[in-house]
């Protein structure tokens, strides 16, 4: 039999059903969503977590358009065995406010117009309610608040049908606003901001009885705390615990496409994705961490096509929409937000109170900044606390990213050019012929770099981070930093990555001494060669194949070495 497809990249319910696709059933939320007591939503996820689609299968459920394919489309899924009262009731007004170009006010204003016109236009095409005459007149109000009350005055019907309003990406060219162009995004959700003024009416439509739901995705709520004072009837069901597993994808889940697809040690596998993928919580109620849907999509689609890994864990779309999101580590950027920032690359956790409502009245606060890292998927929920929330990095593709930033801040701090190329040839020497000396070395050259005055704050961690950082511009290793083995944290450890074949693993254990403390180099170097010892009695380490382990002591910008051969601890 004939394998359903890998759904990467499609966003359109009826194109997954159409091209044979396998589809992940999340239809049984729609029965949720639909007995709330709320009926106008908004729902905020990262990117690149099955929002759109979403929006595609309430478009699909609901629109009456489709009453007529509802088996066709739902019959094999929960909802389609379970169909809830309003099931192709209503006529959809959907909007779509992605790929706003945001150089200029005018630029913008022109694109949020458009995109309001571009869905009235659509809902005519597919409903015919207005003549062509009527249509006209509603596209040529000047504003879109205007455009929306046109449209809401001209609809008639004549059933009782009403309308169920989506918003697809309500915030994304806000989002751009706010990292470049404050005041503007200040304007523009004002109170007689073209933005504010359109989602007034929108509450307008619902007073008239016209709108009878709501649903809107999104990122961040940055824009919604500004909207809510115009549409003061929506509800952020971003925090609910019984949504949190409404996108993106559970291990059940991820273990079910695995086994349809019959992968080879497909255990494995599962194993790998969840440290490169999972790790995502979005209630401080919830216990079950999500994948990042689309990034699982594309490593599956990747590796059925020749059964081996992909060389890069994510592609250069996703990549290219997280490299967006490093904006956000400038905004208000001040000294109290770096040490957050740099505690969050260094630790790989904070602690903050997650907010939920924003304000641009208000300073931008720690727990702001920390709080937008999570709603754009670069923090996640690890416990909660007292009286605030402990938060970690994800999965490993997301460590990955805060290394990147870290290496391009390291090189714009301090003024200097670093040879990516050297870097990688010294890296490579390590993993083929166990090279230490020449990899420390490159090390070195980094510290040399930097000026005396730039060490009055340095430390063991700054040293990590440039072993770590320097690393992954070689994607040739998983790189582990203070992995939890049986209660030990061994500093650094280069791990096997898919598909790549080198000769060795390594696990070292870092110290740093200021200059002025040279005389404890031979007593510092004894202790970390302790610390080496008992992690390679560890069963997890000890299984680990052609590992090799070393005790490196920095002594100001000098490194020295021991290699602890694991045969002498047995």
């Amino acid at each position: 039999m004939t394998k359903k497809k890998i759904p990467y990249g499609i966003s359109n319910f009826q194109a997954i059903k159409d091209d044979n696709c396998y589809y992940v059933d999340k239809t049984k939320y729609l029965e949720l969503l639909e007995g709330l007591n709320e009926k106008y939503l908004f729902f905020l996820r990262p990117r690149k977590f099955g929002k759109s689609l979403f929006i595609s299968l309430l478009e699909y459920y609901y629109g009456i358009e489709h009453k007529d394919k509802f088996d066709k489309l739902f019959g094999e899924y929960y909802i389609g065995k379970n169909p809830t009262s309003k099931a192709n009731s209503y006529y959809i007004l959907r909007f779509d406010f992605s790929g706003i170009l945001t150089s200029t006010n005018e630029e913008t204003f022109r694109g949020f117009r458009k995109k309001v016109i571009d869905g009235v236009k659509y809902f005519n095409k597919v409903y015919q309610l207005f003549s062509k005459d009527e249509l006209t007149e509603i596209v040529e109000e000047k504003t879109s608040n205007e455009i929306l009350t046109s449209f809401f005055n001209a609809f008639n019907t004549s059933d009782d049908s009403k309308i169920y309003v989506l918003v697809d990406e309500y915030d994304h060219f806000t989002n751009e606003l706010i990292s470049f162009r404050l005041p503007e995004f200040k304007e523009i959700v004002s109170r007689n901001g073209y933005v504010r003024k359109f989602y007034e009416a929108i509450k307008e439509g619902t007073g008239r009885g016209i709108v009878d739901r709501f649903f809107a995705t999104g990122v961040t709520p940055v824009t919604l705390d500004s909207l809510t004072s115009g549409f003061n009837i929506g509800s952020d069901l971003t925090l609910d615990f019984r949504l949190n597993e409404m996108l993106g994808f559970t291990d059940e889940e991820v273990k079910s496409m695995l086994d349809y697809y019959d992968v080879y040690n497909s255990e494995e596998m599962m194993s790998d994705l969840h440290k490169l993928y999972n790790g995502s919580l979005f209630s401080v109620r919830a216990n079950q961490r999500m994948y990042n849907s689309n990034m699982v999509l594309y490593f599956l689609n990747q590796y059925l096509i020749e059964n081996k890994y992909p060389d890069k864990l994510i592609d250069t779309n996703i990549a290219s929409d997280y490299n967006k999101i490093k904006k956000i580590f400038y905004i208000n950027n001040t000294i109290e937000h770096q040490q957050k920032l740099n505690e969050i690359i260094t630790d790989e956790e904070t602690t903050a109170t997650i907010t939920d409502k924003y304000s641009f009245e208000r300073p931008f606060t720690p727990d702001d900044f920390v709080s937008l890292l999570f709603y754009n998927g670069m923090l996640t929920i690890k416990e909660a606390g007292i009286s605030e929330t402990k938060f970690q990095i994800p999965n490993y593709v997301i460590k990955e990213i805060y290394w990147s930033f870290f290496k391009d801040e390291l090189t714009k701090k301090f003024d200097i050019t670093l040879s990516d190329s050297d870097i990688r040839k010294s890296f490579e020497e390590l993993a083929v012929y166990n090279n230490m000396e020449r990899w420390i070395t490159e090390i070195e050259k980094v510290l040399d770099l930097l000026s005396n005055r730039d060490y009055q704050n340095f430390d063991e961690k700054y040293i990590k981070m440039l072993f770590i950082t320097l690393a992954s511009l070689a994607p040739i290793y998983i790189i582990k930093s203070e992995a939890e083995i049986k209660g030990e944290y061994p500093d650094i450890m280069y791990l096997f990555r898919k598909p790549n074949k080198v000769n060795f693993q390594f696990l070292i254990e870092l110290k740093y001494l200021k200059k002025s403390e040279s005389k404890k180099l031979s007593k510092t170097m004894e202790l970390a060669k302790g610390q080496v010892n008992r992690y390679l009695q560890k069963p997890e380490i000890s299984e680990l194949e052609n590992l090799k382990a070393y005790a490196i002591v920095f002594v100001g910008k000098k490194g020295h070495f021991t290699f602890v051969d694991r045969s002498e601890t047995l």
